[in-house]
């Protein structure tokens, strides 16, 4: 508590209870008085002062901690989620991979696989696989070599790699195995071992890239060549032989050995002989012609020359012709439909359709059955099969009997010559596919096959 008095000389002092501190006030006019201050502080004033500015500072310090916590918290939650990020595009990248991977620990346990593994090998039918010791795997799989001799243990790829080698380019292993669906694979494996900070090996990577197909195909190309030097070869050995025989017939003649009996004969026997040689260049003409349609196909340089006919009419020739080069068979034609189908198509090329159906009729049936040619049409779609009284075929064979350089396992040729390049069937689908048709075929084992196609009528 202050308390002020005033002096009469114009001085103003200020009298407190505590006088250990004073203040002294004093204004620049003469005219006015001096006033003298006297203040004394209480002591606990003093020090809650202090206590203040200590709390201050230190709210100020924890606000700053706060602050350099929260920065570090948020660095944190943005590392973790980067991670989390890279972590997911790894799985992601990981499971796409299209070769199946199997990534092993040191002791040749099977840790991780991705999608293509678990596909390829049908690992799914399996839940517990990856708990299963390396010899219970290869017990399940069958691990061979290409030659299909069993793979010895120190020779499996997991082993080799676990033992520091990578399996690459020439030093990868093509293997047979066995999925867990009892499909036959043919593999290649490579792979690397895993080594940490101090070239320590901690497991390993396998890397199995499915090549059964290629090795089907290249088996199919192989089986190919083969036929195609031999269907090639055959008509050329009989065309030579026939020519030979005709000309030396014709010498005969020219030489006018024996009766005229005789020469007629032999120029009768010449002529069949030239008639039989023609027959073959034929053969040998449509194997050719096979041959530069499936590479057209396969170049999309197939080429059409579309114009308006009757359907009929080209069933009919394609009848006709396979009369005249077999004229004992029985081919027999129920019609459906109007004697006017019309159509536009590439006259040629459907008659090679019909001609191909009826000639694999005619080869793959007793001599002694019948082959009937059905030709339907609704006004909108016409419907042409050829039903022969053959082997048949099962339902995967019909499948794939369409695929080009596929022959039929076990299918063995009845009447007539000539087992075909397996391209005939390829070469028909394409062709009608292109005319926007469709093929078919409804077979039983033992009883028979039906081969179909339609194609849209024209109104």
């Amino acid at each position: 508590m202050l308390k002020l008095r005033f002096k009469n000389s114009g001085s103003l002092q200020a009298n407190a209870k505590y006088p250990q501190e004073r203040s002294t006030i004093q204004t620049n006019e003469e005219s006015k008085p001096t006033a003298t201050i006297f203040a004394q502080t209480d002591p606990s004033m003093h020090e809650g002062s202090q206590q203040s500015k200590r709390e201050k500072k230190l709210t100020e310090k924890l606000r700053e901690s706060e602050q350099r916590f929260r920065a570090a918290l948020a660095c944190e939650q943005k590392a973790r989620a980067e991670a989390e990020a890279r972590a997911s595009r790894l799985e992601a990248i990981f499971e796409a991979i299209a070769d199946g991977m199997f990534v092993y620990d040191s002791g040749g346990h099977l840790l991780r696989t991705n999608a293509a593994a678990r596909e390829l090998l049908a690992l799914d039918q399996q839940p517990d696989y990856t708990s299963h010791s390396p010899n219970e795997h290869a017990f399940q799989h069958l691990p061979r070599d290409e030659h299909g001799q069993p793979l010895p243990e120190e020779q499996w790829p997991l082993f080799r790699v676990l033992n520091g080698e990578v399996l690459k380019g020439a030093t990868s292993v093509d293997l047979q195995m066995r999925s867990l669906d009892d499909r036959e694979l043919r593999i290649n494996a490579s792979g690397a071992p895993v080594r940490d900070s101090r070239e320590s090996i901690i497991g390993g990577v396998i890397i199995f890239r499915d090549e059964t197909e290629r090795r089907r195909l290249e088996q199919r190309m192989d089986e190919f060549l083969g036929i195609v030097s031999h269907e090639l070869r055959t008509p050329l050995t009989a065309i030579k032989g026939n020519i030979q025989l005709a000309q030396l017939q014709l010498k005969k003649v020219a030489e006018k050995v024996g009766s005229v009996e005789d020469i007629t004969c032999k120029l009768e026997s010449a002529q069949g002989l030239l008639e039989r040689a023609d027959r073959q260049i034929r053969m040998q003409n449509r194997l050719v012609n096979d041959l530069l349609d499936v590479s057209r196909i396969q170049a999309d340089k197939l080429e059409l020359r579309l114009e308006p006919c009757n359907l009929l009419d080209i069933v009919r020739e394609a009848i006709r012709d396979q009369h005249q080069a077999s004229p004992m068979r029985t081919i027999s034609l129920e019609l459906a439909c109007e004697e006017t189908v019309p159509v536009i198509v590439d006259i040629d090329r459907i008659g090679q359709v019909v001609t191909n159906y009826l000639t694999n009729a005619l080869k793959y049936s007793e001599f002694d059955r019948p082959v009937e040619v059905s030709l339907q049409s609704d006004g909108h779609v016409t419907f042409v099969s050829v039903r022969d009284e053959g082997p048949g075929l099962s339902e995967i064979e019909q499948q794939r009997i369409w695929e080009r350089f596929y022959r039929a396992e076990g299918i063995e040729v009845q009447s007539g010559t000539g087992i075909g390049l397996g391209l005939g069937l390829h070469i028909c689908k394409t062709i009608i596919e292109y005319h926007q048709g469709q093929v078919g075929v409804q077979s039983v084992p033992g009883q028979g096959s039906t081969f179909w196609f339609t194609l849209p009528v024209q109104g």
